[in-house]
């Protein structure tokens, strides 16, 4: 019984070591979080935002990832937090993102290399069913985390309208 007993406490805590996606971000939950209490929460911290829709929140100069990025969009779908994407200026060549590319890619792999969906020179995505990360180096350097069953149910709700 008590072979038993560790088994399960053993396994339990295996599962727990798996790192899953991040979902918070700057104190706001994908899947959770609702526009009003992300705006009236950021402005007590004292973030410059701009609403640019009544689905987008953006914040500008905002570090994440041991980097600055130029714009960060909270978007909502049904009002709660579906994605949080982090843009960087444009850049004239590929050289000036260079560094940022390589680190965030290592600790990228770092935390989520069980959860690679893809990967190529410009690109990479990770996926553990709830979350879905994708950075992209091409026009723009971004970095985007999206809730995989909101997005999913967005698509379908405008499939639906067609």
């Amino acid at each position: 019984m008590k072979k038993l007993i560790l088994l399960f406490i053993a396994i339990f805590f295996s599962l727990n070591i798996t790192a899953q996606i991040q979902r918070k971000f700057i104190g706001q939950e994908l899947g959770v979080s609702k526009f009003d209490n992300v705006y009236t929460s950021l402005e007590r911290k004292g973030v410059f935002i701009q609403k640019i829709s009544f689905d987008t929140i953006m914040l500008k100069n905002t570090r994440f990832g041991g980097f600055l990025w130029d714009r960060v969009y909270f978007e909502f779908s049904n009002n709660i937090l579906m994605a949080v994407t982090f843009v960087d200026k444009e850049y004239n060549n590929k050289q000036d993102v260079e560094h940022k590319w390589e680190t965030l890619i290592e600790n990228l792999k770092r935390k989520y290399n069980s959860y690679i969906l893809s990967e190529n020179n410009d690109s990479i995505s990770f996926d553990d069913d709830k979350t879905r990360v994708m950075m992209s180096k091409e026009k723009y350097f971004c970095l985007s985390y999206t809730d995989n069953v909101m997005f999913i149910k967005l698509m379908e709700s405008e499939k639906n309208e067609l």
